[in-house]
């Protein structure tokens, strides 16, 4: 636990030290990108985002759920609640929902290695007033993951092409589709903790273009639950990022596996006495 008050603490001062920029585009909800990867069949994920933007400072709450399908599919429901500042008042409600969903191709079982397809999906729940963080767009993308799992190191490689639903070219608004593709390398030899290096690229069709470079710490407190922070530095062009600087908290919790044991009823299966069950 004193290992992650630390890395805490470094985060905060790296988060603190980047410069403010003109905040423009939609926000991507970036620290839900790549799913946990484990072994139970649901979970549920809480996080508070606190955001550093020139146009005011923001909070993003968001809350998710994670399942299932059999061994190959899982599907991911998330909605979200953004409190923003905006021209000296503050802006709040529910936001735009997420649902992400990844279809195993090639790899073991329990998903830790292997080659993925995945579909993202942004529900246009919010309205367009609430912009950056909605604007009554129907987005969807699909693209491809690649896991692999080693004994120090986890890596994991996307890529996603988006279609925007509701296209914008204001001077302060200003929406496309765009290509996402993010690589992360995280530690497996640190025990409970572990320490998760992130890169996003975000190209707009026209040119525009986001740099976001991502520091997360996860410990597991429990075999049910964990506990993450990350840190994000966006370093894009202006006019298309939506915040320079991001803290993240987020609680995960692992729902236990049931088994399935079923008794048999073979013919040959003995029972207390010793006699087969007939």
């Amino acid at each position: 636990m004193k290992a992650f008050t630390n890395s805490l603490l470094i985060l905060v001062v790296v988060v603190s030290l980047s410069a403010s920029a003109e905040a423009t585009g939609l926000y991507l909800n970036l620290t839900s990108y790549f799913s946990p990867v484990d072994t139970a069949r649901a979970n549920l994920l809480f996080s508070c985002s606190e955001l550093e933007r020139s146009e005011g400072n923001a909070s993003f709450l968001y809350g998710e759920t994670r399942f299932g399908l059999g061994g190959r599919v899982q599907v991911r429901m998330g909605l979200s609640y953004p409190l923003f500042e905006r021209d000296s008042y503050f802006v709040d409600g529910v936001g735009d929902g997420f649902v992400y969903s990844t279809f195993r191709v090639h790899g073991d079982s329990l998903a830790d290695s292997g080659i993925f397809m995945r579909g993202d999906l942004r529900v246009p729940i919010g309205s367009k007033n609430m912009f950056p963080f909605s604007y009554s767009s129907l987005d969807g993308g699909a693209g491809i993951e690649w896991r692999f799992e080693g004994p120090l190191f986890n890596l994991r490689a996307a890529s996603t092409f988006v279609l925007v639903g509701e296209r914008a070219n204001e001077s302060d608004i200003r929406t496309n589709n765009y290509l996402l593709t993010a690589a992360s390398l995280e530690s497996s030899f640190l025990g409970p903790s572990s320490f998760i290096f992130s890169v996003y690229s975000v190209r707009f069709r026209g040119g525009d273009s986001r740099e976001i470079y991502s520091v997360a710490v996860n410990t597991a407190l429990s075999g049910s639950f964990s506990i993450a922070c990350t840190g994000m530095l966006d370093s894009g062009n202006e006019r298309e990022r939506v915040f320079d600087s991001l803290l993240s908290v987020s609680i995960l919790y692992r729902f236990p596996s049931v088994a399935k044991n079923k008794k048999s009823i073979s013919p040959d299966l003995p029972s207390k006495t010793g006699t087969p069950v007939r």
